[in-house]
């Protein structure tokens, strides 16, 4: 496929969504003349921001609803996030055999580039921007592709034939892959746990969904998986060429195995033999916290696998390269973001936190002899709390909720432990930061991790994240 094969078709965007991605593939599509139809349930004033991004393009609208003729009349669907699986209307264009795609899948189609695609539950962004970052340190032409807030399609128009694109890539993203050899030439997955179970019937639909990324392959391709995962037994199953594997915590399950491990600030590869790399000083490093070691493992063994594959045509493997791009390395808005400090008390964003284990990552990331003021909650995704209740029963000094469903059920599992230190329910960012302030004492740690969704006080968790630094006034 190319791009000029849309030239003259027509095209319908199913869902436009606010965070950007909608737009980008609506503008993309426009641009290289396709006859686009964007179509989706919100009204035009919920998508004031989208809607004016595109302002001026040749773009038919249809808004408050979906019409059937829509689907159709048209050569090409695309589903963005939020549209599921078994919507009707895409039964409706099943039935006249109209493809349909997500811009994950056209992306891999018409990506010219050496591809690493990177998804999980959690650690995809930080992985994918790290890998990225590391390669271009080392001479690469690499290009982060798909990043919260961008358009993984209008990314295209960067990449070039020697390019490297390292693409961070949705469950849903990846449901659009349905012909073989057009998965990434690899494929990673940085862990898989309980998220999303509101759009997945079960645990294991959601698994499968992730495990698309390798199903695709071909044979020369290589899958990289999480050793310290215990979904990894359940993928192996899907790999249809090579597999490499990290370790953020331990070598002693390599043996015999090829890839990259990580034990006590030393960095091993291993291929055939152990030989150690370079070693690091976490305290060091912007990137805290054990979830980012096996980010950094991850993105390394990407990398080591890339640069063995049949089809890589750029610079070797650069150890001493990515050593010095793991220390310049900033980490990404959102995730155990550093705000500053004011009055002895730091302040953290960690808004990019939607489920409870990346609550619990982000509580165990900090120093045991810090007491922290987790400000959370928000709108229940079909999770469950006990776990993370049992962790801020052990960590946390006060729990400051942001309302929602989410808060409820985290609220009634701490209630269970007979945890009393929290707080009203807020429905606004600045009053959970002042009620946090006036708890603080120096050397405390406000927190925000929210472990939900925001989509019921917020336009998304950036927002939320842009709530809170505001409320801070640093």
């Amino acid at each position: 496929m190319k791009r000029e094969d849309f030239k003259g078709k027509k095209v319908l965007v199913m869902g436009l969504g606010t965070h950007g991605g909608g737009a980008g593939t609506a503008r993309f599509l426009s641009d290289s003349g396709a006859k686009v139809t964007v179509t989706d349930l919100k009204s035009e004033k919920d998508l004031g921001e989208p809607l004016n991004e595109l302002r001026g393009l040749s773009i038919h609208y249809v808004l408050n609803g979906h019409h059937e003729d829509d689907f159709k009349n048209t050569d090409l669907i695309i589903r963005n996030p939020g549209v599921p699986v078994h919507s009707p209307y895409l039964a409706i264009a099943q039935k006249q055999s109209v493809p349909i795609e997500t811009d994950g899948s056209l992306f891999l189609k018409l990506c010219p580039s050496f591809t690493i695609g990177i998804t999980g539950t959690k650690g995809k962004s930080t992985t994918t921007a790290l890998t990225t970052a590391m390669l271009r340190k080392g001479g690469v032409d690499a290009k982060a592709c798909g990043l919260p807030g961008t358009s993984l399609l209008e990314a295209l128009e960067d990449l070039k034939g020697k390019s490297v694109a390292v693409a961070e890539l949705s469950s849903w993203q990846l449901e659009g892959i349905t012909h073989e050899g057009k998965g990434p030439r690899v494929a990673v997955i940085t862990n898989v746990f309980a998220d999303h179970l509101k759009d997945y019937p079960s645990f294991e639909a959601y698994r499968e969904a992730k495990s698309r990324i390798l199903l695709y392959q071909n044979r020369k391709d290589v899958a990289v998986l999480n050793l310290d995962d215990p979904n990894t037994p359940v993928l192996l199953k899907k790999i249809r060429g090579e597999c490499s594997f990290f370790s953020g915590i331990s070598c002693e399950k390599m043996t015999g195995q090829k890839g990259i491990c990580i034990s006590h600030d030393n960095i091993f590869f291993e291929d055939g033999g152990q030989e150690h790399m370079f070693s690091f000083i976490q305290s060091e490093l912007s990137l805290r916290g054990p979830h980012n070691i096996s980010n950094i493992a991850a993105a390394l063994c990407a990398i080591f696998s890339a640069t063995r594959h049949s089809q890589w045509e750029n610079v070797p493997f650069d150890p001493s390269a990515y050593q010095r791009a793991i220390k310049v390395f900033p980490g990404l808005e959102g995730r155990l973001e550093f705000i500053g400090m004011k009055e002895g008390v730091t302040y953290i964003n960690d808004t990019a936190a939607t489920n409870p284990g990346a609550v619990e990552a982000a509580l165990k990331s900090i120093p045991q002899d810090t007491k922290i003021i987790l400000i959370c909650g928000g709108q229940d995704k079909g999770l469950e709390y006990h776990k993370l209740a049992e962790r801020i029963m052990q960590r946390v000094k006060y729990v400051i909720f942001l309302g929602g469903t989410a808060t409820e059920k985290l609220y009634a599992a701490l209630q269970k432990l007979n945890f009393i230190r929290t707080s009203q329910v807020f429905s606004d960012m600045q009053s959970a930061v002042q009620a946090a302030k006036q708890l603080a004492e120096r050397g405390d740690i406000i927190l925000l991790s929210p472990g939900a969704a925001s989509f019921n006080l917020f336009a998304d968790e950036f927002a939320r994240g842009r709530a809170f630094k505001n409320a801070v006034g640093l």
